[in-house]
């Protein structure tokens, strides 16, 4: 997780990763202890392309070894998990953002501020996160 911060500006790096690796490893215990019985509404054509995305995300990594090292896996499963399970944005309320945006929840609709900033990112999983754009912010 912290590789992939490489890009994120200094000052943000801390204030960002650490919220969201305490969201994964919480996201993990709550998937591991999960209940076989769990229902919902699951929109097809969102999770169709989710499971585009992540196989492309899975297989670009090449510096994990997939026989010893099921990380990029955990992270396939939590990311499903915590989008069409949950139905929470991928990054945790609070995320703290360039321009000191952060991810918000107003009325029962999770805003992001960088939502359509990486819409067109092949690597970003941010196509089929449940967040909106956050108003006025671009």
């Amino acid at each position: 997780m912290r590789k992939g911060m490489k890009y994120v500006q200094e000052e943000y790096k801390e204030q960002f990763v650490e919220p969201y690796i305490k969201t994964f490893i919480l996201g993990l215990n709550e998937l591991s202890n999960q209940d076989e019985n769990v229902s919902g509404y699951v929109d097809y054509d969102l999770f169709t392309a989710s499971l585009e995305n992540l196989e492309y995300n899975f297989h670009k990594d090449v510096d994990f070894d997939r026989k010893s090292c099921n990380f990029p896996l955990i992270i396939t499963l939590s990311t499903l998990y915590v989008t069409f399970i949950k139905a929470e944005p991928l990054h945790p309320v609070g995320s703290l953002f360039p321009g000191s945006f952060r991810i918000y929840e107003e009325n029962g609709i999770y805003y992001c501020p960088v939502k359509d900033a990486q819409k067109d990112n092949p690597d970003a999983l941010c196509i089929f996160c449940l967040a909106e754009q956050t108003p006025n912010v671009h």
